[in-house]
């Protein structure tokens, strides 16, 4: 994996703690938003990978799912869907959600966690997987490091 790929997987994992934390916080708009974020992100890791390309500068899921996959599988696509709107709806006063914190509730952020989870799952199964030794290469490496600091 792309040493920048990583960074982004990290930011897309510390996305997905914070959606989960907020919901348990009651705080749901925010990890609503966060869920999406963190959906985002991984994506964008999953584009520097598999594409060997700078992820494009869009908010949009659809998007972004379509560079990794143009014929994803149906629950995908249909979590991405659902959580692309949260980018805006969570956080912003609207017409159609006048006040997001008193909007959502714990079912739609337990909905949002589960597809931010299936979203995730789905991501991992398309990056390649490292070679064993590649990671025993990496150990060695930084145990023969942390031996010389001594």
């Amino acid at each position: 994996m792309l040493e920048k790929t990583r960074l982004w997987f990290t930011e897309a994992e510390t996305q997905k703690r914070a959606a989960e934390a907020m919901a348990e916080a009651g705080i749901y708009n925010q990890s609503m938003f966060n869920a999406r974020q963190a959906v985002e992100l991984i994506l964008k890791a999953a584009v520097l990978e598999l594409r060997r390309e700078e992820p494009p500068r869009t908010h949009s899921l659809g998007e972004l799912l379509a560079l990794i996959d143009d014929d994803p599988p149906g629950e995908i696509e249909a979590g991405v869907k659902a959580l692309d709107p949260h980018y805006i709806l969570t956080r912003y006063p609207t017409e159609v959600v006048p006040s997001p914190t008193s909007y959502y509730d714990e079912e739609d952020a337990t909905r949002a966690l589960e597809q931010m989870g299936l979203v995730f799952d789905w991501v991992c199964e398309q990056l390649p997987e490292e070679e064993e030794a590649n990671g025993e290469d990496a150990a060695a490496t930084d145990a023969e490091a942390s031996s010389e600091a001594s």
